[in-house]
């Protein structure tokens, strides 16, 4: 095994040198896996200093949100009742409750406030 081959190398050079070249191509390989892991680093670093700023400030929206969302309710929940009450005295009285000005806007502002109600909180799901 130690004989020269025909290209004046032994067998057992021969060896050496194909491991020493799967060696440096292995070497390549990690090193270009670092180098792309170096690039992915930088591009993750730019994207959180670029988008930490916004998602603190949707989560701080998403706190005000909800809480809108709840002050609607309450709104809405002192209105109907209120609004209800004059269609019905109004209707005994033998009115048209749109006859009302204030019962006319309501409608109005009854339907513009269940819009944004379910803006506000179709957003939180």
């Amino acid at each position: 095994m130690n004989k020269p081959t025909p290209f004046g190398k032994t067998y057992k050079e021969y060896t050496e040198a194909v491991e020493k070249f799967e060696l440096s191509k292995t070497e390549k390989v990690e090193l270009g896996l670092v180098d792309d892991l170096g690039k992915l680093n930088k591009q993750l670093q730019n994207f959180i200093s670029k988008n930490s700023k916004v998602a603190k400030q949707f989560v701080d929206l998403k706190k005000e949100m909800k809480s809108l969302e709840g002050d609607s309710e309450k709104l809405i929940k002192k209105f109907r009742p209120v609004k209800t009450e004059i269609f019905n005295q109004a209707k005994a009285l033998g009115l048209k409750p749109a006859d009302i000005p204030q019962y006319k806007t309501a409608q109005g502002v009854d339907g513009d406030m269940m819009d944004l109600f379910n803006l506000i909180s179709n957003s939180l799901r």
